[in-house]
């Protein structure tokens, strides 16, 4: 099984007010294609620091990051931003979903920004509700939705574009027990159909489905955020 993401020799620092903030010194890992890989470790310990690296949102001050043969490190702001809206797909703990679209519309926005035609883009949102069993929500808003469902229409919307990746950033972090467990089970059959999905999270549930278990101390030395 070949390797999706590959993360060599990362050191990554921020700025905070007067003092420089070391994050990552020396951070190795790799990723095999397919399957449920999770990351675990306290809140503050910097796991979401390497989602939103991977994502491109971040750069590292020195090392390489590579995903589906790319080295996301390398991209400028145009390039990094149509690598999100294709390459990856990102579930957020917050959901982040649009308060004035609908449903349906959250679902299709990433196809609609990457030049599909509306009629298309449209098929392919139906087709991942009926998916994610979210259909009859299609034309709510996210208001008029409880956590569990917007998780699912963020999920949805992580998947239009059909990614090599998707990176999920504690998503149960906001539900409660019982959407906890439908997400996990959705997580585990988006993965069972072919997908690589990278989890960041203290929650021990993602144990019992994932195929390799990451302790974030494991990776680096240098682990503050």
């Amino acid at each position: 099984m070949k390797n999706i993401i590959e993360i060599k020799d990362l050191n990554f620092s921020y700025q905070k007010e007067y003092q420089r903030v070391d994050v990552f010194e020396n951070l190795n890992l790799d990723i095999e294609e397919g399957g449920i890989i999770t990351i675990f470790g306290e809140s503050g310990s910097g796991k979401s620091s390497i989602l939103n690296l991977i994502a491109g949102y971040l750069k590292p001050q020195r090392g390489s990051i590579i995903v589906a043969g790319s080295e996301v490190n390398k991209f400028n702001e145009v390039q990094a931003c149509k690598y999100r809206n294709g390459s990856i797909g990102f579930i957020h703990q917050a959901f982040n979903l649009l308060p004035k679209l609908s449903a349906k519309e959250n679902i299709m926005l990433p196809s609609i920004i990457a030049g599909e035609k509306v009629t298309s883009a449209e098929k392919r949102a139906k087709e991942l509700m009926e998916y994610l069993k979210i259909d009859h929500r299609d034309n709510h808003f996210p208001y008029q939705m409880s956590g569990g469902e917007q998780q699912r229409i963020a999920i949805a919307r992580a998947l239009t574009n059909n990614p090599d990746v998707i990176l999920a950033d504690e998503p149960t972090g906001n539900l409660d027990a019982k959407n906890s467990e439908i997400v996990k089970k959705l997580l585990k059959k988006i993965a069972d159909d072919g997908k690589t999905i990278l989890i960041v999270t203290h929650d021990p549930c993602f144990k019992e489905i994932s195929k390799r278990v990451i302790d974030i101390h494991e990776l680096t030395k240098s682990t503050i955020c």
